[in-house]
């Protein structure tokens, strides 16, 4: 993100693909429906574009840019286990948020898309879940395991 940017909406967000355990993008942008254009149409040639990352899963909105750019240092410092854990504390089923996100600022995705790149927009996290976690379900909320995990460092401003 450019230090100039002149003051509006700060985006930080999260993409990821098909697979629970698959890998997080963590980006930032000024403009996040242009950006989540870009990276569905396969402009932009990096991280998300090569691990076919178009599953927007978590993003939060600022609107000053020292308190945003903090935040965004801390959450790249988080090891992944925090990441999902905040990713789950929002967005419990992994649900696409980009139709969600098009749909409240009234812009038609079907129109701005050129193409998506294949694959089943079925996603079953919980069944990849309980696969990936061998002990059984933990009584803790999502919120309850990442204070736990943070512990005493501050989390929100």
């Amino acid at each position: 993100m450019s230090e100039n940017t002149p003051c509006g909406t700060y985006w930080l967000y999260m993409l990821s693909n098909e697979t629970f355990q698959g890998p997080l993008y963590l980006g930032d942008t000024t403009d996040l429906s242009g950006r989540l254009i870009e990276h569905l149409n396969g402009d932009r040639r990096d991280f998300a574009h090569y691990h076919k990352l178009e599953r927007l899963v978590y993003f939060e909105s600022w609107s000053d840019p020292q308190k945003f750019a903090a935040r965004l240092r801390r959450v790249r410092n988080w090891p992944r286990d925090m990441r999902l854990l905040l990713i789950e504390s929002l967005n419990p089923d992994w649900d696409d948020l980009s139709g969600k996100l098009f749909e409240s600022m009234g812009v038609d995705q079907h129109k701005l898309l050129r193409r998506r790149a294949g694959g089943s927009t079925a996603f079953r996290p919980k069944d990849l879940r309980t696969a990936r976690r061998a002990q059984p379900a933990s009584t803790q909320s999502a919120t309850q395991r990442f204070e736990r995990l943070v512990g005493h460092r501050k989390i929100l401003n």
